[in-house]
């Protein structure tokens, strides 16, 4: 069990009274210091709570000294069970994402987003992280936080019914549930999270009225894509970050998905320790599965068979090799290519067409470069549509915006590519593209050196 000290500070029914501050010690640290104790020292076994962080319950004791009588507190304990929630018992820990948990959960303490939707293609850990936040907060929203999980629903208008049961919300037959949930929500203070809404995009003015009705509402969304409301922030979820070719292994330590795939890999076997010298090997890994969660656990699970070279040598494969056979895991993250089938599925034929075509680019390319090699005129737009659907994404370059995909989702797009009609005059616009932009840099570079010749002779 791991050792902490944790002190909890409660407020009093009276503003005229100071905090209760309770001094809190898991089960193992109080046994380790318990025989220091002073006799004046009382304390109070609490039994097991879970506690924000989402880890398996700790039984606590409460340390009291009578020195400190005024400041005691007799209410429960406000961890996880005491606090109005429906979170499902997190099996696995949350590795890294401390940035993220600080900068989310600035934004909803300063009250500065009421919707904010967490955006990132499949398998970057939108879901986990929401929940881990939803966590932090519990004790902010006195009327409770509730997870809506809409994975299985498909219709739009089912949404309003999903989020009113995750509430615990009866509804009768002949009541209008959008007027119900406002009703029941209007003068409380909750956060609702609203996980996998993707597939149910069009429900997305229902958000905006609940938020307009309900001062005291927020909304954390994961989508794939936008919800493309008034006041929605974006904040996007992006794989873990990975070692870099050359970097020395000494610091791969420091990269969470190098942290997640050796846990992940003790995890499914007790035995499990980097092999000497292979350090490399597992840093190689995560880079080449971009630092996706999702691949990074799929992949950790095949240690049970294999060394981390060999598996390395298989990840060229990653869409055949990377599966697995657990029973509770959702069909769409079983394999990596479900997952990215998910968002595929998503997508208008448009969307499809020119995703793959997109993948002829094997490092970037800028919006004029898409305009002229892809079949499709509105490839301006589809290209920021895809943005908005988490399967490209932009950097700035020189002051222009350049888009790439991630190269496992580049490596779906080709395989579709390759099994589509019209590659072959795919390959020779983009041939033809970028033989007319060397010729033009060849004639400006030779422009320039003339123009620095002469300004070298007139110097002289």
């Amino acid at each position: 069990m791991t050792t902490s000290v944790r002190r909890l500070t409660e407020p009093r029914e009276s503003a005229t009274h100071p905090p209760a501050a309770r001094f809190l010690l898991s089960e193992s640290t109080y046994i380790a210091v318990a025989n220091g104790l002073p006799d004046s020292v009382t304390a109070i076994d609490h039994g097991r709570h879970k506690l924000k962080d989402l880890g398996q319950p700790e039984r606590l004791y409460e340390i009291r000294h009578p020195s400190f009588q005024s400041l005691w507190n007799d209410a429960p304990l406000r961890t996880l069970e005491a606090l109005q929630h429906n979170f499902p018992e997190q099996i696995t820990t949350l590795v890294g994402r401390q940035r993220e948990r600080d900068e989310l959960n600035q934004l909803l303490s300063a009250r500065q987003q009421r919707l904010i939707t967490l955006t990132g293609s499949g398998g970057t850990g939108k879901t986990r992280l929401a929940i881990q936040i939803a966590a932090d907060r519990v004790q902010n929203f006195k009327d409770g936080v509730w997870l809506v999980e809409l994975a299985s629903v498909q219709d739009p208008r089912a949404v309003c019914a999903a989020i009113a049961e995750a509430l615990q919300i009866q509804i009768p037959g002949s009541s209008d549930p959008k007027a119900a949930l406002i009703s029941f929500l209007r003068a409380k203070r909750t956060l609702v999270v609203l996980d996998n809404f993707e597939q149910v995009a069009d429900a997305a003015p229902l958000v905006s009225d609940l938020l307009r009705e309900c001062a005291n509402l927020y909304c954390l969304v994961t989508s794939r894509e936008l919800l493309h409301l008034t006041g929605e922030y974006e904040y996007p979820v992006y794989p873990l970050s990975f070692p870099m070719p050359g970097e020395s292994p000494i610091d791969w330590s420091q990269f969470d998905s190098v942290q997640l795939f050796i846990e992940r890999c003790q995890a499914a076997r007790a035995d499990f320790v980097v092999p000497a010298g292979s350090e490399g090997v597992i840093g190689d890994i995560c880079r080449r599965l971009d630092g996706i969660p999702l691949a990074i656990e799929l992949a950790a699970a095949r240690v049970r068979g294999l060394t981390p070279t060999e598996l390395l040598n298989r990840i060229v494969r990653r869409f055949d090799v990377l599966a697995t056979t657990l029973r509770d895991v959702p069909l769409r993250q079983r394999t990596l290519r479900g997952t990215i089938d998910w968002s595929y599925d998503l997508l208008t034929e448009a969307e499809r067409a020119i995703f793959c075509e997109l993948a002829i680019f094997s490092g970037g390319f800028f919006i004029e470069a898409a305009e002229s090699v892809c079949s499709n005129p509105d490839a301006f737009d589809l290209v920021f549509s895809l943005r908005d659907k988490s399967l490209l994404k932009r950097d700035e370059v020189l002051g222009e915006t350049r888009y790439s995909m991630l190269e496992t989702i580049r490596e779906y797009a080709v395989q579709k590519l390759i099994a589509s009609e019209g590659i072959d005059g795919l390959r020779v616009r983009h041939s033809e593209f970028y033989m007319r932009r060397a010729a033009d840099w060849a004639e400006k570079l030779a422009s320039a050196g003339a123009d620095a010749g002469r300004a070298l002779n007139v110097s002289e």
